[in-house]
């Protein structure tokens, strides 16, 4: 037996009888996947998130998944075919989850992105004037022409496997990136896996971002196999492929450009890197997509730019602040809440040195090429620059993550000749347990806030279908939420001002009681929904108070407590609600005015008038 482990590999080719076995134990993965999964229960999560609901039988359908893949690597390391099939698996199993658990999209930034689109698909227009987004509206243009084109009425229909969908996309050219950094295909195909297990950032839910790193990684794939110099290629004239290369790459990057205001930046600063390097062939490559971006800017996102620069730049944030904001601030809430976050830092951290170390590895070894340092160290300068409201630390460890999945690995890996190369698969199959048990938490930790219900979709559909909206000027409603973390802003988009009470000067904690002043909350939000005669809804949600609980931005209890004093209030009444959600609306006698609200009103107004 020992000796076949010393043999093993492509010496002995698999048997009909090996490769049946294989993917019958993949069929049954998937059956008892499904199956477990149907068991799951959105209310009996914990601040843990997904883990704390996965029954005990979870790990029977990963470990047949990890161990047919790691017998496929001992055994048929060349055979490309069968590892992307257990890849694809891979990428079903962790990115489909909330497709089968859930019957609605999850994230509330997914609906606010259809809400956008569906704006743009009514209206036939782009009005840059309304929020960002309209200063980049590449992806929802293209994104509401497809759902036309497919009979649907907006992209919703493509929300809920946007996940699984972006991540089968990138499979192809992160397996491109990985081989241009080692011909050893084990090395290939684990750091393929490491590259989806560590990918917790979750920025492929329905987005331009999602999309746009796909054609980020499209790009650096077309860079690294086709433009990079090589003392043989210096004199060469340009081949087929080469100049087909460069006609995809800016073709991508028209797309990229108006579709997102960070990711094509990244792509362009690790163009330069390379040019300033003398890495790449060409000159003209970053030279034209730079002006194409530089011009974007100047030309189409003035609106944006004029009153928001600051937001672009950074306004000259220290680097220390940028980090605070990114790392520090999330370090509240309740005790498994934080635990989900030090796992995020500590993960990503062990992560990156195990990068750093395989780097040095393949330096030592004189196989270390300068461009697969330059790209992901790139992607690092847009964080003193640029704080992407507190996330451009995540959006940075995703830029580089192809690269640092492929190096981790390199430092994990046994020698490959000898003795050692029996132990490569006990090594790739702890290395994937390893990620698998660290994505649970990383990548699901916050299952209970950005997760829906189906009687929270029903409540914001009851939003869009109140009296008069479909009338309505433009911002004359106003939809007023415990917080933003809902499924709103869908449709109507440009009809409400979408406000929240944890915005309000009210929401602040007594300083005696350690307690949100539940009254003078009721009291400031009836004053700002007076304001709105054409209508006004107050919509609280089981989600809203899981993000208020759990993220600790509040005492614990605020939003119920709040919620309860409407209740009694004779300001307001029911209009809407069901198991997961409430909406209410004022009454006669909140709309009446008194005497101490007079000196309220015309600050209230001016803030409603300038949303």
């Amino acid at each position: 037996f020992m000796e076949r482990l010393r043999d093993s590999g492509v010496a002995h080719p698999l048997r009909p009888a090996e490769v049946a076995g294989m993917l019958g134990a993949l069929t049954l993965a998937i059956i008892l996947w499904v199956q477990t999964l149907s068991q799951v229960r959105l209310a009996n999560m914990d601040d843990l998130g997904l883990i704390s609901a996965l029954p005990a039988t979870t790990v029977i359908p990963f470990g047949l998944l990890i161990l047919s893949f790691t017998y496929c690597l001992w055994r048929a390391q060349t055979k490309t075919l069968l590892l992307a099939i257990h890849t694809v698996v891979l990428v079903v199993m962790t990115y489909a989850i909330r497709a089968l658990y859930v019957p609605v999209p999850s994230y509330k930034v997914a609906y606010r992105h259809i809400g956008v689109s569906d704006l743009i698909g009514q209206t036939g227009t782009v009005d840059s004037s309304i929020d960002a987004y309209f200063n980049w509206p590449g992806f929802f243009t293209y994104a509401e022409g497809l759902a036309q084109a497919a009979g649907f009425q907006t992209i919703e229909a493509f929300a809920n496997l946007a996940p699984l969908a972006y991540n089968l996309l990138y499979l192809a050219p992160a397996l491109v990136i990985m081989r241009t950094i080692t011909n050893d295909q084990r090395v290939v195909w684990i750091g393929v896996w490491a590259f989806f297990l560590a990918n917790w950032v979750s920025q492929d839910y329905l987005s331009p971002q999602g999309l746009a790193y796909f054609l980020h990684l499209v790009v650096i794939a077309i860079v690294l196999r086709w433009f990079l110099r090589s003392r043989s290629d210096d004199q060469a004239a340009p081949s087929t492929p080469v100049m087909a290369g460069l006609a995809t790459v800016l073709v991508v990057m028209a797309y990229m450009i108006p579709s997102h205001q960070l990711t094509p930046y990244a792509t362009i600063f690790a163009l330069f890197a390379l040019m300033i390097a003398r890495r790449l062939t060409t000159r003209a490559m970053p030279i034209v997509v730079g002006f194409m971006a530089a011009t974007w800017l100047v030309l189409m996102a003035t609106d944006y730019l004029s009153g928001h620069g600051s937001n672009v730049t950074g306004g000259g944030q220290a680097l220390g602040d940028t980090v605070a904001s990114n790392v520090g601030d999330r370090l509240a809430g309740t005790a498994q809440r934080v635990f989900v976050v030090q796992g995020r830092v500590l993960f990503s951290l062990v992560f990156l040195l195990l990068a750093l170390a395989g780097a040095f590895r393949m330096f030592r070894q004189h196989k270390l090429k300068l461009a697969h340092i330059l790209i992901p160290a790139s992607a690092f300068v847009l964080i003193p620059i640029q704080p992407y409201g507190g996330e451009i630390v995540f959006r940075v460890f995703l830029l580089a993550l192809p690269f640092a999945a492929a190096f981790a690995t390199i430092a994990l890996m046994p020698r490959r000749d000898g003795r050692f190369g029996a132990t490569v698969p006990l090594v790739a199959a702890a290395w994937v347990v390893f990620l698998l048990g660290a994505f649970t938490i990383t990548r699901y930790g916050n299952e209970r806030m950005d997760t829906f219900t189906k009687d929270e979709i029903t409540a914001t559909q009851y939003l869009y279908n109140a009296p008069g909206v479909a009338t309505a000027k433009r911002r004359s409603l106003l939809a007023l939420g415990g917080s933003d973390n809902l499924p709103w802003k869908a449709r109507a988009y440009a009809t409400f001002q979408w406000k929240t009470l944890v915005d309000l000067e009210e929401w602040t904690p007594d300083p005696r009681t350690k307690r949100i002043p539940a009254q003078k909350v009721v009291e400031a939000a009836r004053l700002l929904m007076r304001h709105y005669p054409d209508g006004a809804y107050l919509i609280f949600t089981r989600s809203q108070t899981a993000e208020v609980d759990l993220t600790g931005a509040s005492p614990r209890g605020s939003l119920q407590r709040v919620e309860a004093a409407v209740k009694r209030s004779p300001w307001f009444r029911t209009v809407f609600q069901n198991g997961d959600a409430r909406i209410y609306v004022l009454t006669s006698a909140g709309r009446a005015k008194d005497d101490k609200d007079t000196a309220k009103d015309a600050k209230d107004t001016k803030k409603a008038a300038t949303g």
